[in-house]
């Protein structure tokens, strides 16, 4: 044990060796002696290094290591733990339990806490006789989920909606708004909508510009109207606009002038123009004017109506009516068109309220974009919730970034993995206090345990929920919970309401509760689920070809994952990114973590190509290094890394240095590009 702590002399736990000796050494269990160290020594200043052998020193003897243990104030004040005590469940898998025999009730309480203000409440929770597969929720409701987002108590009018920085006339500015000054702008830009294009219930409106006060007001003043908004990001090409476009028949787009990222300036109207569209909105945030087209209008124009004193009531329909279309982030072919409706918006508020506990205390930032689900479920997480939003056009990645969060004592912080290796790979949370922060939220892509374990380290080490779903789910069919140990990279629970199974390469189903792998299937009667795709069949997507349950046909859903002994899961990527090594099943995900943490490595991806000739599948490393590399050393190290993490069969053929990976706009990297290339490359060197 001496040894062992040799690397503690060179920091300034030096004086604590011997305390910290004996706590290893004595009869706590694994989680105890873990606890100890992080209240009593493991602070920021300590080098990330020795947090992490000491981490291991504690649960050396286990391989559930949890870096978060919930407490007895949690158990009894989060909402979810005071559901759980009105129901006198002592743990979170009766809980589960109760979510699925008795969905009416579970989902009605979800809802009902919500507090919407209804103008017909609904007759029940569900219905499932009209739909085949999925139900169909709050029969007999009428509401606008706008509304509800911007239609607050009196005692919240004057709290913090969003607190924003952005660029404004050519410079940062900072801007707070509170739920009343919201639902005046939301209004103001719906009149100017229903005054300069007479828009109405089934028109669409396409946003596409970063996520700022003017954005998130026009998604609400859109959907107040009963009309649709159509989600694309703003760093599509023009021919993937006008894809989309095209798809949802969509003639009308706000954008902005330019976008400011770091020292480059884009030219966001000039791409838009471009595009296939009818009329431009344009927000200006230089201090200059715009050379619009003459059917082109300003942000400001849009405010200015001559309607100004007329009551705009809100269009209310039910929890079908069509809200949202947003596009899957896939990295092949057409995406498809999914159709976000009310109740879909319930699944994020809800979510974010069961698996978070966001609550009206709440301070929430996660960078996304309208033009990906992660945008607006923020936006109905947070204000259904009554929470509040802070926005920033810094980049995710940067120190002025993690500074403004700073700035705002951001309370709860969403993220994806490919950020928080940057904030490690360029030191950047050592030179912010991020004690303020309660948990973060992980999503979008499978995390690295040490990125993950950075990450809490240096806000006091919180809970990160890891949080899994899709577009299609409005939300997570996975998640963590507050009220279960947390074990970096993985997930403690299957979503309430929601039954998930995994199935064989077969698509048969794996037996329950047993250490395996395998794609993910869901169970039907969730709330969120979609029932219809704009530009596809939503039943020959997600349920053709599927084994059933219960006399139903499990809904398809792609993601590759492993049970682990203790009922936890992790996230293996997609089950399309599967591949064979030796006869082992694994994936690009797995081998991904292993290795990625070795030095002068800012990313990697992991593919397996066919051998025509011997008929196997070959491992092949795609690295982007920081730095030279000797490549026979870098293979020697990796294949070391996965004898001893993972299997000492897996064998890598071969490692591509290369200055990028190929990823899509959502940021997944296109393992089928990658393919392709080392097919390329192979045909071009003789040595392959």
């Amino acid at each position: 044990m001496d040894k062992d702590l040799d690397f503690l002399c060179n920091t300034p736990l030096i004086a604590d060796i011997n305390a910290i000796k004996q706590l290893l050494v004595s009869k706590l269990s694994p989680q105890e002696k873990w606890q100890q160290l992080t209240r009593h020594y493991l602070t920021p200043d300590i080098p990330f290094d020795s947090h992490y052998k000491l981490y291991h020193l504690c649960y050396a003897e286990t391989e559930f290591k949890p870096i978060w243990l919930p407490d007895s104030e949690t158990m009894k004040s989060s909402y979810l733990g005071k559901w759980l005590n009105e129901l006198n469940f002592s743990n979170v898998s009766q809980f589960y339990q109760y979510s699925i025999e008795a969905p009416q009730a579970f989902w009605g309480q979800a809802i009902a806490d919500l507090n919407l203000p209804f103008s017909k409440k609904p007759l029940a929770s569900f219905d499932t006789s009209i739909f085949p597969y999925t139900p169909t929720w709050l029969p007999g409701a009428s509401f606008n989920i706008a509304n509800c987002c911007i239609n607050v108590e009196d005692d919240l009018a004057m709290k913090s909606a969003i607190i924003y920085k952005g660029i404004r006339y050519g410079k940062y500015t900072d801007q707070t708004i509170n739920y009343a000054e919201l639902k005046d702008l939301v209004l103001t830009i719906a009149l100017g909508f229903k005054h300069h294009y007479q828009l109405s219930p089934k028109d669409t409106v396409a946003i596409i510009m970063p996520m700022n006060i003017e954005a998130v007001a026009t998604y609400l003043a859109v959907i107040y109207l009963g009309a649709s908004i159509v989600s694309i990001a703003d760093s599509f090409s023009e021919s993937e606009i006008n894809k989309r476009l095209s798809i949802s028949n969509c003639k009308l787009v706000v954008t902005q002038d330019v976008i400011t990222r770091g020292n480059k300036t884009l030219e966001l109207y000039q791409k838009i123009m471009s595009c296939q569209v009818s009329s431009i909105i344009c927000l200006n945030t230089k201090n200059q004017s715009i050379n619009l087209r003459a059917h082109d209008m300003s942000f400001d124009d849009l405010l200015t109506s001559n309607n100004t004193n007329i009551m705009l009531d809100p269009y209310l329909h039910n929890a079908q009516g069509v809200i949202n279309i947003l596009f899957s982030s896939g990295t092949t072919g057409t995406p498809k068109a999914i159709i976000w409706e009310q109740s879909t918006a319930l699944k994020a508020a809800t979510d974010a309220k069961l698996y978070m506990d966001t609550n009206k205390e709440d301070i929430w930032a996660w960078p996304t974009n309208l033009g990906w689900m992660m945008g607006p479920w923020l936006v109905f997480a947070v204000f259904l919730n009554r929470a509040t939003m802070v926005l920033t056009e810094d980049l995710p990645t940067s120190l002025e970034f993690a500074q403004f969060i700073e700035k705002t004592q951001v309370t709860k912080l969403g993220v994806i993995p490919s950020i928080v290796n940057a904030w490690r790979t360029h030191a950047v949370l050592e030179n912010v206090n991020w004690q303020h922060i309660k948990l973060f939220a992980s999503t979008g892509e499978s995390s690295n345990v040490e990125d993950i374990f950075y990450l809490s380290l240096h806000a006091g080490y919180k809970p990160i929920i890891e949080y899994c779903g899709g577009t299609e789910i409005g939300g997570a069919y996975i998640s963590s919970t507050l009220l279960q140990e947390n074990v970096p990279s993985q997930f403690s629970q299957v979503c309430f309401g929601i039954e998930l199974k995994l199935l064989d390469d077969k698509h048969h189903i794996l037996p329950q509760n047993t250490v395996c792998i395998g794609e993910a299937a869901l169970s039907s009667c969730a709330l969120g689920l979609s029932n219809r795709l704009l530009n596809a069949d939503n039943s020959d997507v997600y349920y053709r070809d599927m084994p059933s349950y219960n006399n139903m046909p499990l809904r398809r859903h792609g993601d590759l994952l492993k049970r682990s002994v203790n009922g936890y899961y992790r996230s293996l990527g997609r089950a399309d990114n599967t591949m064979n090594l030796g006869g082992i099943k694994t994936s690009s995900a797995e081998i991904e973590q292993v290795i990625l943490n070795l030095a002068h490595i800012y990313e990697l991806a992991a593919v397996a190509v066919n051998d025509e000739i011997e008929g196997i599948s070959k491992l092949v490393i795609y690295v982007v290094p920081t730095a030279q590399m000797d490549l026979c050393q870098l293979k020697s190290q990796m294949q070391t890394l996965l004898k001893e993490h993972l299997n000492p069969l897996f064998k890598i053929s071969d490692v591509i240095l290369i200055e990028k990976l190929p990823r899509t706009a959502s940021n997944k990297i296109m393992h089928r590009e990658l393919k392709a290339h080392y097919a390329q490359y192979c045909q071009n060197s003789p040595c392959c």
